[in-house]
């Protein structure tokens, strides 16, 4: 239940068309209220009124009921990754590297990847120790969810990092979000 991976539209003609990152950012699916993560499945149910908003700011007026379409249409894309110098190729394979980044050169990238990062996540470290995980940008709302292996695997990732970026400063911020778990 985390993430909708595909595209939906409530018309043929795909004018109210969605893509997995508007859905997700914007928390469109949600689970059912009996739901416990990793435990069944979600009956998740589509907000439509939250839907419906976002379509008439995107779109303007819509000419139907798009709760009340007969029929739902599910697609997926493709897409590409440019930092105003480079453009890389997504990943668009049914796997769960959609939408990553193919490396051109692994070997001479993974320098640059791990310091970026190592700087990404001692940057989501609150002043408590805790991390922020994630946003729902559509929402401008930090994701709430939270769980100790989460948070275990985020303290292994950075000493790794720190570890291979020799950057020890990071220690530091590294050791209180230690602490904050440990308590």
């Amino acid at each position: 239940m985390n993430y909708w991976r595909q595209g939906v539209s409530f018309d043929a003609d795909f004018k109210t068309a969605l893509l997995e990152m508007e859905i997700n950012g914007h928390e469109f699916f949600k689970p059912g209220k009996g739901h416990v993560v990793g435990k069944g499945r979600s009956e998740s149910w589509i907000d439509y009124q939250q839907v419906t908003k976002y379509l008439r700011r995107r779109n303007g007026q819509l000419s139907f009921d798009i709760e009340s379409s007969e029929y739902v249409w599910l697609f997926t894309t493709s897409g590409i990754f440019s930092d105003g110098e480079q453009i890389w190729v997504l990943n668009d394979t049914e796997t769960a590297e959609k939408g990553v980044r193919r490396l051109e050169n692994p070997k001479k990238e993974l320098q640059s990847y791990l310091v970026a990062g190592e700087d990404f996540l001692t940057w989501q470290i609150k002043e408590d120790g805790k991390f922020i995980y994630g946003y729902y940008p559509g929402l401008q709302r930090i994701l709430s969810n939270y769980n100790s292996v989460r948070h275990f695997s985020s303290v292994y990732a950075l000493l790794e990092a720190i570890d291979f970026t020799g950057n020890y400063e990071d220690t530091r911020r590294a050791k209180k979000t230690l602490q904050w778990g440990i308590d």
